[in-house]
């Protein structure tokens, strides 16, 4: 949270035993800690002898790296406590400056007011002098117990700074003072903060992610009437077609206006990176930010961005008849509420949290909070947010999801409920503007007009997943059309938070999952022709496909089924291999073509081989190929989840040695992984650079095998190898063989 945290006293104050006192040391960042780093310690005469005392000769590298440190927390948002005197002249510049750039908070912790406090209630007699010199003499005792005290003339001089400070009210007006003996001071500074007085609005409009959909806005505002209050939950703009027009609306209309309240959403960063640091971030540097500039020029637009964003808080906390609203952008956590809101981490009310060891921005997606909210918490305590909507919620009877594919979503609450709005967006891109515009989708030109699709390496390694990136690997598009395509994205079972054998309906269909690359076949209807691609549209690739197809027979079986007109909408896919050119790890001996779906050329990708209810099972053509497809690929039908165990255990036992299964449920897909492929991939990843850091499928025995051998390359044949003789007691067949097999290749040396 954006509270920065000045410890003000002079030394043997307490201001170092305040942190501790509250655990605070994670957050602390002072100047000496600094000293001793750069300039270690030197030895002196003090008041007991012989002592250690801090090297001061480096002040200048000193209060830049601490300026540096405090800068760098700022950025992201973290809560800072400075633990240092505070007293030395011009020691509050750089962090006024830092606290206008980056829009925080900026406390005092006064360790000096508890001993002036304790002086008076022992001397209330006392002159104003008197007072300060018992001051000086009390925290001078304090000094003499520490490990490292400091001389008597250093409190003297920062106590004598302090009362001079305090008496002329020389502490600048921003920063807020806090006595540090009061008991509820560190909550005065980063607990709970609640909106006062909510039920004096007669309604509060509590609106979802808006995302530059203007007027799809302006309908929650058509009902607009005096006592109305407009709590926002982020994401203002980015991907819908009316940036400017939003933008002015917030920013002019509504800005500064007692009834509006708005949440800060991820979104938002891209605003505040670049009028921090003129850095371009995310979907705002791409979609919005030229327009804005082109609109209002940088001085205007800079002036523009401040005053809203300042206005912005992580999130809303109220009160209104009977009920307790938290708003935030990506949903409270149940475990937040035990916590103290100005320690926990920024982001976790911008992006969510994910699961332990995923660090990536979007892991919470797979975190269903309104389901774990509603679990946990009482009926009167509810949960606003936007942001993720991977479980297609929006009410979870006290947690709501105000966000959603195509849906623009809001809530009115009275006295008397909640009452849940829904249109369709209004203001939005056209579905090929939508993939030009997606950050994680990268498109490739074709011939004819045409695009591949596909998502980029980030979205696959980390988990990526929206409406257009899941749909978009092997998806072809001329404009707005989709013209072929292959299927939606589906996941390993226990890959993702539902890829679970729970989560499918029933009956699933499982499938042989073959090793070889996809093929895309399609008709395009504007040309006239059969097209045939791999799933990335790669010129290689794609003539091995067609050569492949023709080799086996199916390119012939393709263009009869493209005579029909009827079937023009649809895809087909083959896996396709061919040894000579594709390295994948799983043994074949020839070229195969094995026809895997036929899809609609629509968003949904539809299976519709699988589907005996649709209408193209009227065409002969189509019904023949369908049951083709069953035929070579499925290898039983589960109606119930232990037909479905039985089916995977026997597939196991049956084929050791394939890459997997592929497991049509009614709702989705999953696929399984054999462990054979798994370890068999991850030897040809060792082989290739030499070697892995983290093991994960166990093939590091083999790999030692092959370097012992001297065997630099890979195929199909060596995991074969290993794998049948691994348990083999015999070494010396084995070595046998793997020499030969080292041999073949022409024998090469591992590093």
């Amino acid at each position: 949270m954006k509270k920065l945290i000045l410890m003000v006293g002079a030394p043997a104050s307490g201001k170092t035993t305040w942190i501790k006192d509250n655990h605070l040391e994670e957050y602390a960042l002072s100047a000496d800690s600094l000293r001793v780093q750069l300039g270690g310690y030197k030895l002196v005469v003090g008041q007991r002898g012989l002592e250690k005392a801090i090297n001061s000769k480096n002040e200048t590298a000193v209060w830049k790296m601490l300026k540096e440190q405090v800068e760098t927390r700022m950025k992201n948002g973290q809560t800072i406590v400075i633990d240092n005197t505070n007293l030395s002249k011009g020691v509050f510049k750089p962090w006024n400056d830092l606290r206008r750039k980056y829009d925080y908070e900026v406390y005092g912790v006064d360790c000096m007011q508890p001993k002036i406090d304790f002086i008076k209630s022992e001397f209330p007699d006392a002159s104003k002098q008197e007072i300060q010199d018992k001051v000086i003499d009390l925290i001078k005792s304090f000094n003499k117990s520490r490990v490292q005290d400091v001389p008597d003339s250093v409190i003297e001089r920062f106590a004598n700074r302090y009362f001079g400070w305090k008496n002329s009210n020389n502490f600048p007006s921003w920063i807020k003072m806090i006595n540090a003996d009061d008991s509820n001071s560190l909550d005065q500074i980063v607990g709970w903060e609640y909106l006062p007085d909510m039920e004096r609005f007669d309604r509060i409009q509590v609106i979802g992610d808006v995302h530059a959909d203007y007027d799809a806005l302006m309908k929650v505002f058509e009902s607009h009437k005096k006592g109305t209050a407009y709590v926002f939950v982020g994401d203002y703009l980015d991907r819908g077609t009316k940036t400017i027009e939003t933008f002015e609306y917030l920013t002019h209309t509504l800005v500064g206006a007692a009834n509006c309240f708005f949440a800060f959403g991820n979104h938002e960063d891209g605003w505040e990176k670049w009028h921090q640091n003129r850095e371009k971030y995310g979907q705002f540097a791409v979609l919005s930010l030229p327009k804005l500039l082109d609109k209002y020029g940088e001085k205007k637009l800079d002036k523009r961005i401040h005053n809203f964003i300042k206005l912005t808080k992580d999130y809303f906390a109220f009160k209104y008849f009977g009920n307790t609203y938290f708003v935030s952008h990506a949903g409270f956590e149940p475990e937040y509420l035990k916590m103290k809101a100005g320690l926990l981490p920024r982001n976790g009310f911008i992006y969510g949290i994910g699961a332990k060891g995923v660090n990536d921005r979007n892991a919470p997606y797979n975190r269903d909070i309104d389901e774990v909210w509603h679990n946990t918490m009482p009926k009167n305590m509810i949960n606003l947010h936007g942001h993720r909507n991977n479980f297609n919620r929006f009410c979870e009877e006290n947690s709501y999801n105000l966000t959603a594919d195509g849906k623009f979503r809001w809530l009115t609450i009275t006295k008397d409920g909640i009452e849940p709005h829904e249109i369709d967006r209004i203001d939005t891109p056209t579905f090929g503007q939508e993939l030009e515009q997606e950050f994680h989708i990268k498109q490739h030109e074709l011939p004819d007009g045409i695009k591949a699709n596909n998502f980029d390496k980030e979205a696959f390694n980390k988990n990526i997943w929206n409406r257009l990136t899941i749909r978009s690997r092997g998806l072809f598009t001329r404009g707005d059309e989709i013209v072929g395509r292959g299927f939606n994205k589906f996941f390993n079972v226990g890959q993702m938070e539902d890829s679970t054998l729970d989560s499918l309906e029933y009956p699933v269909v499982v499938e042989k999952k073959h090793n070889g690359f996809l093929g895309v076949v399609f008709y395009d209807n504007e040309k006239g022709k059969v097209d045939v691609y791999s799933k990335g549209g790669n010129e290689y690739y794609s003539k091995v496909a067609k050569d492949t197809l023709k080799e086996t027979g199916w390119y012939e079986k393709v263009k009869d089924y493209y005579n029909d007109e009827a079937n023009r909408d649809t895809t087909i896919l083959f896996e396709i291999i061919d040894p000579s050119v594709d390295n994948h790890p799983i043994k074949y001996h020839h070229k195969h073509t094995f026809p895997l779906a036929i899809i609609s050329n629509d968003i949904s990708g539809k299976i519709l081989n699988l589907d005996p209810k649709d209408p193209h099972f009227k065409n002969k053509v189509f019904a023949k190929l369908a049951k083709d497809i069953y035929n070579i690929n499925v290898y039983g039908v589960a109606h119930n989840r232990s037909d479905l165990e039985l089916l995977i255990s026997n597939y196991k036992t049956e084929y050791p040695t394939r890459e997997g299964m592929v497991l049509y449920g009614q709702n989705k897909m999953l696929k399984i992984k054999l462990p054979y492929y798994l370890k068999a991939k991850e030897l040809r990843a060792a082989i290739k650079h030499g070697g892995k850091k983290h093991w994960y499928y166990g093939a590091e025995s083999w790999f030692k095998l092959c370097k012992k051998h001297g065997i630099k390359e890979f195929n199909s044949n060596l995991p074969l190898i290993l794998w049948k003789y691994e348990d083999y007691k015999d070494s010396v067949a084995l070595d046998d063989l793997l020499d030969k097999y080292a041999n073949s290749l022409g024998k090469k040396t591992l590093n």
